[in-house]
Order: structure tokens, then sequence, then C-alpha cells
């Protein structure tokens, strides 16, 4: 008997090798470690959460501002002050609308339509002659503490009375104010590539009949490059398309900037434009769902879900489609994770070619936190074991940050602390970075 255990033994070895070394080698099937067999992220069944919690997930924040009807007009009004900085003669209208109204071109207009799944679009208001200051730039920020022009109102109003938009056009219910519910105004200067968002209120006279209108919005500043620049001809608007998506979203919604000092640090580190506009990359989860574009399902984490097997979860790229899911624990009502899998060539625009990597990102909600830029928390995958509170990030730390397995080795089992230190969330089986991903959750 022991014979013929040895003789199995030493057979079955050999035709293993053989398998394996053979021309036959592919024909043998190969089983992930990571789970294939999901629930789309849009078919979780999320019955079983209260409509209560529902709510104060999905509500819009106090200070956000969403358009109505899903469409903003921009005005465009470029300025330059002669002696100082002189206008970019590249920079016409027709090169502005390309860049901001055009669709299927890469535009400002197509990031909003992206990132919003078509929900919101921008749309052309007028595109002002270059309007000519009377005084420096340098004058206007040694008229404020700051230094800053841009925090110089005389500044905004010097614009806005040089230039030659007509705002009869856009007071919309006939009151002489023009508010940034009817328009946004954004002020480009030939500088190079700055940004800042500013609420003012001021009057000002309609160029062809001189009425007066009050106007009160929140001015969006971004420069393009300078008159000087030898590169002026290449790109003189979408080489800065970062900052401006970023002023934008300040000034159209109300986000608030999430970086402490510079681009990519803060709580949200460096794949969220509002804490990263130094780089070409989409809208965080947690601001397309509180703008309204998306109600992610809401999955009980397996911690809470006592007696069940963890789920397998099919995460397709939030570039290309509505997808993304959130993991609860109703013990612990004042958090939340949210999920989505970030893909570059999923954006057909290329609008996440500033990523350094890419895969799942986890996003922590506090909702105990007041302070709208310390809600969100991105959770580092190297680091993921720790109160989440605790994480913030510096320009320059290392490493991806994302969530995924590797071809042939699934990431194994990880497990996520609440905000008291103990265990929340466990996640396994995540397959590779791809278009749609797979795992346990």
């Amino acid at each position: 008997m022991t014979n013929v255990k040895t003789f199995f033994s030493k057979h079955t070895l050999i035709c293993l090798l053989i398998i394996l070394l053979s021309s036959c080698e592919k024909d043998v099937i190969m089983v992930p470690d990571w789970c294939t067999e999901g629930t789309l992220t849009a078919l979780i069944n999320d019955e079983g959460i209260d409509d209560m919690v529902k709510n104060i997930i999905y509500e819009k924040p106090q200070g956000y501002r969403i358009p109505v009807d899903g469409v903003k007009k921009i005005i465009v009004i470029p300025y330059f002050t002669p002696g100082e900085f002189e206008y970019n003669t590249a920079v016409t209208s027709t090169l502005i609308e390309h860049n901001f109204f055009t669709v299927g071109t890469g535009s400002i207009r197509d990031y909003f339509l992206e990132n919003s799944w078509g929900q919101f679009d921008i749309t052309k208001g007028q595109i002002s002659a270059p309007a000519s200051l009377p005084q420096f730039l340098s004058t206007y920020g040694s008229e404020v503490p700051s230094k800053d022009p841009s925090r110089n109102i005389s500044l905004a109003y010097d614009i806005c009375s040089n230039s030659t938009i007509n705002w009869a056009l856009f007071d919309t219910n006939g009151d002489k104010i023009i508010t940034a519910e009817e328009v946004q105004i954004c002020l480009m200067e030939p500088t190079g590539g700055s940004g800042a968002t500013r609420y003012y209120s001021f009057q000002v006279n309609n160029p062809s009949t001189g009425e007066v209108f009050t106007v009160q919005n929140y001015f969006v500043f971004f420069g393009c490059k300078s008159n000087t620049d030898p590169n002026k001809l290449t790109d003189p608007i979408s080489f800065n398309f970062s900052t401006i998506w970023h002023e934008l979203c300040h000034g159209m919604f109300g986000l608030p900037d999430r970086y402490a000092a510079y681009c990519s640090d803060g709580n949200t580190g460096r794949y969220d434009i509002m804490s990263n506009n130094c780089n070409w990359m989409h809208m965080n989860i947690y601001d397309k769902m509180k703008l309204g574009w998306i109600h992610p399902k809401i999955l009980a984490t397996t911690i809470s879900r006592f007696g069940t097997s963890p789920q397998c979860i099919q995460i397709p790229a939030v570039e290309s489609g509505k997808s993304a899911f959130i993991l609860y624990d109703p013990k612990f009502p004042d958090e939340y994770w949210m999920v989505e899998n970030r893909n570059k060539a999923s954006s057909k625009y290329n609008f996440e070619k500033g990523l350094d990597d890419e895969g799942l990102i986890i996003w922590w909600i506090d909702l105990t936190e007041t302070a709208p830029e310390k809600i969100v928390h991105l959770v580092s995958s190297k680091d993921w074991g720790k109160n989440p509170k605790s994480y913030t990030y510096k320009v320059g730390d290392p490493g991806s940050l994302m969530f995924k397995g590797k071809e042939g080795l699934e990431f194994g089992t990880v497990t996520l602390a609440n905000s008291s230190g103990g265990l929340s969330l466990v996640i396994r089986k995540l397959s590779p970075s791809s278009k749609i991903m797979f795992g346990e959750f």
C-alpha cells in the first residue's frame, strides 16, 4: 500500500510539472485571489437603512450652493493694467469661448459635465472685451493689509466698470441686482497661474444705457499667461485649468478649501481638487453627493452585520458612471465611509491625469465636525488602522494612498477603526486597480 501511495504521489507531481512547463500552460485557468462575482454599487440593497439616516447623509451642507436648474451662466471679463501687465493678445474671445464653453474638447464645461454625469452644465453668458484698469495691480495690493489685489473691492469694481458687459441681460427678475444665482462672474488677468474667489457687492453703470445695477457675486479671479511669457501662445488658459476648476467650485457651489497651506496637504491630501488644485483631477465623491448628483447606496459595515458573510461588491470607475457606495455602522451614527474607484483611463478628457495612482479611495466623513474643511478625511492605505480623525497629509508624502490588490495577490484584510478607536469596518479580497474593481465589504 505504501508503494502505491508513493507511486501516485510521484505521478501527480510529474503531471503537475508537465502542465506548468509544457505548451499546454495557456489552457490552465488561474483562479484570482479576489472576489469576482459582485453586486454592482447601484444595486446594493439598503432598504434596511433608516430613512432618517439617509436624509442626514444626503442633505446639503450649510454653505453649499446648488443651481436649481443644473445650469450656470458664466461671464468672463479679461483685464490688464497698461504699463504693468499688458494684455496677452493670444487670448482672444474665440479662445476664451473654446476653453470655457465648447463641448467635446476637454473644456471647462466638459470638466463639470463629466464630474456631474451630465447633470450640471455651464453656458456662455457674455465675454467682455479686455478691460483696461486705471492703476497697477500692485497699487490695488498696496491698498489692503494682505497686499493681495483680489482682496481689494476696488479691483473687482474697476474691472466691471470698464468692461463691455450688458448687465441688463442677467437681471432675470428685474430687481436691478445681479446675484450669484443669476450668473457667475470670472475675472481673468494676464499674470500667470493665479486664482482666488471673493464675495463683493457694488453698483455699476450699464455701458450702453447708463442704467445702474447692483452686482452681488462670488468673483472668481484667475490668471492666463502673461504677455511677456515666451510660451504665451501655447495653452495660455488651459495650463491653469486645475486652478480655474477649483475656484469655480468655490464660486458656483460654495465648496471649501481643504488644503492646510498648499496643494496636497490637509485632511484630504492629494486626491481632491479642493485640496490639490496644482494637478488635474476630479472633485471628490462627497462633494458630488452633497451637490445632489449621486445618492450612493448605503451598506452596513461587516462588523455590524452579525451572522452574515462579507458581500462582494463590483465597483466601476466613478469617472464614467455613477458609482460609489457608503459604509455605515449604526452603532456610530456620527460617521461613515465613502468608497469610489478612481481610474485615469475612464476620464474621457484625461481630467484625472494628475492622480499619482489608481484604485479605491476611501473617505471617512465626520458628522460631528462643524468646520467644512475638516469633515472629509482621506483614509491612507499605508496606515489604515488608526483613528480616522488623525489622518492628515503634507506636501510630498511618498507613495500611493489608494486601496487595491496586485496581480496574483489580493490586498489582504483591512480593518478600519472608527473615531472611538474600536474596530468598525473590515475589507478583504480587493482586486487590482481597473475600470471595474471588486472587494468584499
